[in-house]
């Protein structure tokens, strides 16, 4: 979330804020973004989303670094990939594939993805090639990756375990179906393809199968998970898989779901076992440039960035990320708008520049940013507010377009805590309102119509409140937006979270539209 802490004026000092009426049951209480500093993760988007307080709003990217200020990532566009401008979409990780029309099949998307998602605990003798990652699944998910690579042994034919080859990752299938389902249940626009694959032991692909069916069927206290996944071996449009895992399989291919095993289904490159680093590069740049240059794909790309090495070619997967992810990089900052790139799936995925400082989103972002499709959007209803003096701020689908991105500037210190004009980042715009409860866009000013405290409600959401005249945004379902006294309902509750570009938005905790 973005604030500014610069000090306010005097004369930018507003009138005694008004005292709140009393609702939800009086548990809503003013919430003071610099006092919270630090203060943790707020627990509806997970660590590093968002965190309330002016000096944990870059907790995303370590030491205080924007997606823009990087200086040590290659970004040469490749000969064959021409670079081209970036639209203003602007993305949030979390909940990207909000912006993206119903209509469009999975096929034709870039996705970030990641190649044993699971491996992110390292084991005892596995001397670090057992180890793929350095973060979680809820931070994967939570920063936009939506390919994850699941390897299984059977244990009988109710229980798999989640392996690297013969190493345990200490977590069973259970652990990763509800992640899954607790990230999905939270971002509804979302959808997860997960492909899952046999290692360790050695089933049957009837005894393997008997095993998941068990997860579909029985599982989670005897109702199964089947509701959970979208089942089908022709890929779905995202309207289809919205809120959906859409299983993939392959070695042993289960009998349902999407053939990942299959040449004619999927578009592979694995170039695993020991190359060398050159042609792993070489790999990935060819597979990269037939996916953009298929206009109407039949197949879904995948394309790994990973590789593991023997005792000829003494690398590690982190060995090869090192190499690997700077360059992948650079290649997907090449590609020309418009294009769009299958799965990469990537080792280290929080780990841009091939070194050991992690944490960062750069290489997530680099894929899903490359989605650019026209049509009518469906998602979360977010802020947005004109370009022009007067213009009336409104509720449309959130898309992470220049209009829906702020940054809460500190004016003030009130009875009620500090105050903030909530400016566009790119207009420079504020929101005004006034106390007939017209919410419009004004130059930035010295109006106490410009100066909005936030309250911390019960349902983990925020009210904006004017500080002056005391009424709080209000969105109704249709997307209107006006200023009406606190009620503390489904219309004045918000959530604020972190944009790709290191702004703000501001979203409607209840309303969608599509949905």
């Amino acid at each position: 979330m973005a604030v500014s802490t610069a000090q306010p004026t005097n004369d930018d000092v507003p009138e005694a804020a008004v005292e709140p009426p009393h609702g939800r049951s009086g548990e809503e209480t003013e919430l003071d973004l610099v006092a919270y500093a630090g203060g943790g993760p707020c627990p509806e988007y997970g660590d590093g989303e968002v965190r309330y307080g002016a000096q944990a709003l870059e907790s995303s990217l370590p030491d205080g670094e924007g997606v823009g200020d990087r200086t040590d990532l290659a970004t040469t566009p490749v000969d064959d990939l021409a670079a081209a401008p970036r639209t203003g979409w602007v993305p949030v990780s979390s909940d990207w594939m909000a912006g993206i029309p119903d209509h469009v099949n999975i096929r034709d998307m870039s996705i970030p993805g990641t190649h044993e998602s699971a491996a992110y605990q390292e084991n005892v003798g596995s001397a670090g090639y057992a180890l793929c990652q350095s973060r979680d699944l809820d931070w994967q998910l939570t920063n936009g990756v939506r390919y994850l690579d699941v390897r299984l042994r059977r244990m009988d034919s109710k229980v798999f375990s989640v392996h690297h080859g013969d190493y345990y990752l200490k977590q069973m299938f259970g652990d990763v179906l509800q992640s899954c389902r607790s990230f999905l249940s939270n971002h509804r626009s979302e959808t997860i393809l997960m492909r899952i694959s046999q290692t360790k032991s050695n089933a049957s692909a009837q005894d393997f199968t008997q095993t998941f069916n068990h997860y579909l069927d029985t599982y989670w206290g005897g109702s199964g998970m089947r509701s959970d996944f979208h089942i089908s071996s022709g890929f779905p449009t995202l309207g289809q898989a919205r809120g959906k895992i859409v299983l993939m399989s392959g070695w042993p291919y289960l009998g349902y779901g999407l053939h990942f095993s299959n040449e004619n289904v999927f578009d592979l490159q694995d170039m695993a076992s020991s190359p060398t680093p050159p042609g792993k590069k070489d790999a990935v740049r060819n597979h990269l440039s037939r996916a953009v240059n298929t206009a109407s794909k039949q197949k879904m790309f995948v394309n790994h960035t990973s590789a593991y090495g023997t005792p000829v070619i003494g690398l590690t997967p982190w060995g090869y990320a090192q190499q690997l992810n700077p360059y992948t990089l650079g290649l997907l900052n090449g590609v020309a708008a418009g294009k769009t790139t299958g799965v990469i799936a990537m080792d280290y995925i929080d780990r841009p520049a091939g070194s050991t400082s992690g944490g960062k989103n750069d290489l997530p972002l680099a894929v899903l940013k490359l989605n650019q499709f026209a049509g009518t959007p469906t998602g979360p209803r977010a802020i947005s507010s004109g370009t022009t003096q007067g213009a009336a701020v409104t509720g449309p689908a959130y898309q992470g377009v220049q209009n829906q991105s702020f940054q809460f500037k500190l004016a003030g210190l009130g009875s009620g805590g500090f105050t903030y004009r909530i400016e566009n980042v790119y207009s420079g715009m504020v929101l005004s309102m006034n106390a007939n409860g017209s919410v419009t866009v004004q130059p930035s000013g010295t109006s106490n119509d410009q100066h909005f405290s936030l309250v911390n409600q019960a349902d983990g959401s925020v009210g904006i409140r004017n500080a002056h005249n005391g009424l709080v945004l209000d969105m109704s379902s249709a997307g209107t937006v006006t200023g009406r006294a606190y009620a503390g309902n489904t219309n004045q509750s918000f959530n604020l979270f972190t944009q790709g570009d290191g702004s703000t938005g501001i979203r409607s905790k209840y309303y969608w539209l599509g949905a």
